[in-house]
């Protein structure tokens, strides 16, 4: 019986330091999850705050609002769940950012009118489309449904938009910059525009519309 008392006894300390590992482990997890949704400022205030003192949601309304001398207006695109696009107009140019968008699942947008095309009320005529392009057409098959756009539907999407200026984002994270340099080629072979209208977007890209025009301007 003391023997066996003993053995009890001797796993207390293991269970301890085990959940004390376990909750080091965990908490820089939960300090990235937590200053995700925090304004900046928190982010490196001190003394720290684990959560932001403040966290509000809204929906997204379909009707424009204006920020500013801006006018925002969202609508719904297809995708694998609810999403939005955004269309942000000021001094008579237009920009449109739609980030997760799969416009035709498993078919092709050519024999699609315009009008029934998925985001076309907010693309249509932009100056600027930011558009999700993560597949090249041959990767696209083995991700149908997965709620992103081949380069075809994202060029097809573009032209039938009649957009003027094109930005391809929403890399695939397996693509290097050998294989974005081919969906580039691939894009602009599909394009009615000017070539060099069609570009990749890229960290520190500043893209600047006023009634001179729109202008390109790296890091």
């Amino acid at each position: 019986m003391a023997s066996s008392g003993k053995r009890h006894r001797s796993t207390v300390p293991i269970g301890i330091a085990l959940t004390l590992g376990a909750l080091l482990t965990a908490f820089p997890f939960f300090w990235m999850l937590t200053s995700s949704v925090k304004p900046r400022s928190e982010s490196y205030a001190y003394p720290p705050r684990v959560l932001p003192s403040k966290l509000t949601f809204h929906d997204a309304p379909e009707v424009a609002v204006t920020i500013g001398s801006a006018t925002v207006r969202a609508a719904k695109v297809t995708h694998q769940g609810p999403t939005v696009g955004y269309r942000i107009e000021e001094a008579g140019r237009a920009l449109v950012y739609v980030p997760d968008h799969e416009p035709a699942p498993g078919s092709s947008l050519r024999d699609v009118p315009a009008d029934w095309m998925s985001g076309n009320d907010i693309a249509h005529g932009a100056d600027v489309l930011l558009h999700d392009a993560q597949y090249r057409d041959h990767e696209y098959g083995a991700h149908v449904g997965w709620g992103h756009s081949s380069i075809a539907q994202t060029m097809d999407f573009a032209n039938k938009a009649g957009v003027a200026r094109v930005m391809l984002f929403h890399h695939d994270p397996y693509h290097t910059d050998d294989d974005l340099e081919e969906l580039l080629k691939e894009a602009r072979a599909r394009w009615l525009g000017p070539e060099k209208h069609v570009e990749l977007a890229y960290e520190g890209m500043t893209i600047e519309l006023d009634d001179r025009g729109t202008r390109i301007l790296g890091p």
